[in-house]
């Protein structure tokens, strides 16, 4: 077997593969069960202008015996009296219930406090010149008299802490508050002239600064300056902050000539605002301790962080007060390490209250209680409301019995979902052939120094393409409609009930010279759409031309009788010199026209 077959049937395996984990989810929804009840979208709940409103007098078991004369076992009825309106359908390309959500690896995840030293005390202007400063040696001091005599002068305060005034002499300044400086100013003035006689503005012009010292587990140790009434957060930024993975942010220490005067714990700042520490002095030393008992909190919490304590016992209600777990959680899974070997539990969040929690232990917060209802909701022409809670083994029969539509204006062979579960799969199933498609890009070979240039410049495009192509959203589009009948699958969480609008145009998108929507026209073919689209780009493929159905169906145009409401979708071609390159993005445009029902344009 020569190397050119095999890359050939190894690619052929891939393909097959992918597509088999990207509609896994759905391949058994589109095989109707022989033993269950099918519908026509003819008898999905709508009413045209005038008609009557159905009886809402009757019970819910009432309601959900018969399906417009199609009988629905009891079991899978639901009660209305549950629902409550939106107000506005929501898209599931943008709806990610908190349940879903998962947190990020351990080593991203913030150290609790650490966001707060990024240069905005240090870089916060504060104003010295305010009625407590002290005066000290090197101050400047402006000394304006007129009257009796005219003076005025800068003065800086000597080393004995005195101002020259001539005429009146030395006055002493250093050790005074700055609101007391214009007053012993013109008392000394006094002493020899009266004070009518002349008049006196004394200023405070510019502070000499003093130094303090930060030192422990400190980015950046060190001698700093600033001011009396420079806050301890201001030289802890000055600093670079507290070491997120060594320092304390509990246990910081004030020392004033070798005795620790005062302790901060900087957590009381972030929760009550509060910092407790008086002005700092000259010389003094700002020592950030060792690290106390770190605790991952990870879930449905609202702050996800590694959290500090400082006592050596450490409650599950502590981490709770700082971690603020959500409404819904039930339960706690605690991963840790006991005696040297590795240890999990789950409890109920009332027993975790009580746990005694360890150091590094990694504490995720989950909602785990059963629910026997589903949230579920519908857009398009709808008449009624858009959010449903139903009972779980609610199937879709049992839901558009209730949904009401405009009959006039809805596409009802056209009804189909959209569903978390299957936009998951689709996007991971992407993921996975963009790794391989940047794989292949960086470790394809050259047989020329020319041919390397060109290689390293076709890298960096498909690197761009790729990170395009991580931000689009797929769209976890169900089809239910096979034959002119809905098949009655079972409800999922989250799911979409999409009702389309009556359309009478065909889009044509992708590549083609002028994107355009077209009148349909019963006598036109595939190649009449395009042509009056100005026909097929310079990068299209036209071997590959997908049709997307109103009713949620992708499927190759060769063949395919156009109906009003179709996306005809030209896929790009990418012409290169690796075969292998071009397979891999012409499976991926495939896989985001299926995903995302539309083209993602090429930068190459």
């Amino acid at each position: 077997m020569n190397y050119n077959r095999f890359i050939v049937i190894i690619f052929a395996i891939l393909v097959m593969v992918t597509n088999a984990v990207a509609f896994d989810a759905t391949r058994q929804l589109y095989l109707p069960n022989s033993q269950e009840v099918q519908i026509t979208p003819q008898q999905v709940n709508s009413r045209t202008a005038g008609e009557e409103a159905p009886d809402e007098s009757a019970s819910p078991a009432q309601q959900s015996e018969t399906f417009r004369g199609v009988t629905i076992p009891p079991s899978h009825s639901y009660d209305p009296s549950q629902h409550r309106s939106l107000g506005q359908s929501i898209n599931v390309n943008t709806f990610r219930p908190e349940s879903m959500k998962e947190a990020g690896p351990l080593d991203q995840l913030p150290v609790f406090g650490a966001n707060m030293f990024n240069g905005n005390f240090a870089g916060t202007y504060y104003d010295e010149r305010n009625p407590a400063y002290v005066i000290q040696y090197g101050d400047r001091i402006s000394v304006r008299v007129w009257g009796a005599f005219n003076y005025e002068q800068e003065l800086v305060v000597d080393r004995l802490g005195n101002i020259f005034i001539p005429s009146v002499g030395p006055v002493k300044v250093m050790g005074i508050s700055s609101g007391s400086l214009e007053g012993v100013v013109r008392g000394a003035i006094n002493g020899v002239y009266a004070n009518q006689y002349y008049d006196a503005y004394i200023s405070l012009m510019t502070v000499h600064p003093m130094s303090v010292f930060v030192s422990g587990n400190i980015v950046s140790p060190g001698r700093y300056a600033g001011g009396t009434t420079d806050s301890i957060l201001y030289y802890l930024d000055l600093a670079g902050g507290i070491d997120p993975f060594r320092g304390s942010f509990r246990d910081i220490d004030i020392v004033r000539k070798g005795r620790v005067v005062e302790k901060l714990d900087l957590y009381e700042f972030i929760m009550q605002g509060s910092l407790g520490v008086s002005s700092l002095q000259r010389g003094d030393v700002i020592v950030v301790k060792e690290r106390g008992i770190s605790v991952a909190a990870i879930g449905q919490v609202r702050t996800q962080a590694w959290f500090e304590f400082t006592s050596q016992v450490v409650r599950g209600s502590e981490l709770m007060k700082y971690a603020l777990p959500m409404p819904e959680v039930s339960h706690v899974s605690v991963r840790g390490y006991r005696n040297g070997s590795p240890m999990n539990a789950y409890l109920e969040l009332s027993e975790f209250e009580e746990l005694a929690v360890r150091d590094s232990d990694v504490i995720e917060f989950v909602s785990d209680a059963p629910s026997d209802t589903l949230s579920i909701y519908a857009e398009g022409e709808l008449e009624g409301q858009s959010h449903y809670l139903v009972k779980k083994g609610t199937r879709l029969h049992d839901l558009l019995n209730h949904l009401e539509v405009d009959a006039n204006t809805a596409a009802l062979d056209a009804i189909h979902l959209k569903r978390v579960t299957v936009a998951q799969r689709q996007a991971q199933a992407l993921a996975d052939s963009l790794f391989r498609l940047e794989q292949n890009a960086l470790t394809s070979s050259s047989d020329s120094v020319e041919e390397a240039g060109i290689r390293v410049k076709e890298a960096e495009l498909i690197g761009r393409f790729v990170e395009r192509a991580k931000n689009v959203e797929m769209q976890g589009i169900v089809p239910v409609v096979h034959d002119g009948e809905i098949a009655n699958i079972y409800l999922q969480a989250n799911d979409v009930v999409v009702v389309p609008t009556l359309k009478d145009t065909v889009l044509v998108t992708g590549q083609v010279v002028v994107p355009a929507a077209v009148v349909f026209n019963a006598d036109f073919e595939l190649d009449d759409y395009i042509a009056h689209a100005g026909g097929f780009s310079q990068n299209a493929d036209k071997g590959n031309v997908l049709v997307a159905k109103a009713n949620g169906h992708t499927l190759s145009a060769e063949g395919q009788e156009l109906q009003p409401g179709d996306t005809i979708m030209v896929l790009p071609v990418y012409e290169t010199k690796s075969i292998q390159l071009a397979k891999d993005l012409t499976q991926i445009f495939f896989q985001l026209a299926v995903g995302t029902r539309a083209i993602l344009q090429p930068i190459f």
